[in-house]
This record gives C-alpha cells, sequence and structure tokens, in this order.
C-alpha cells in the first residue's frame, strides 16, 4: 500500500478556498495539496514574491493576513484497489 504525504491549508477544521484568500478565509470542498514540508512562512514568502512582481499590494497584504490565521496540517493519501 502506497502512501503519500502532503500539507493542506485549513481553517477550523475546513479546507480553505486558496483562490480567495485576498478576499477572506472560505472554505473548499477540495484541499489544495502542497509537499510534507511546506509551511505557513513559505506561503507568506511566496505570496510576497508574487506581490512584489506584479505590484498588488494590497491583495498580498490581505491574503497574507488570512494565512497567518489558517494552518497546514498534514495529509496522507492512501493508495487503494477495487476488485
Amino acid at each position: 500500500m502506497n502512501e503519500t504525504q502532503f500539507q493542506i491549508l485549513m481553517y477550523f477544521g475546513n479546507f480553505v478556498d486558496e483562490n480567495k484568500l485576498s478576499e477572506g478565509i472560505y472554505s473548499s470542498y477540495k484541499p489544495t495539496l502542497h509537499p510534507k514540508d511546506y509551511t505557513i512562512e513559505k506561503m507568506v514568502e511566496t505570496h510576497e514574491q508574487f506581490a512584489e512582481l506584479h505590484g498588488q499590494e494590497y491583495f498580498s497584504k490581505q491574503s497574507i493576513e488570512n494565512i497567518k490565521k489558517c494552518r497546514m496540517v498534514p495529509f496522507t493519501l492512501v493508495e487503494s484497489y477495487v476488485q
């Protein structure tokens, strides 16, 4: 049985819709999978770099504030077979 480790962004037990972080914290039915060594700090750094490149300071500040309210949670996918 193969297991693959990931990290997912969660807020109070709900998957976070990462596409809407600049607007607020919205739940999603599907998690966004991140590498198992991904952290909140790395996510903040990535958003800061994006804002620097594209000049979207306001959206970046809102996104970063919302990211910091969430947590990265370990997530394991287990390979299974149906016979």
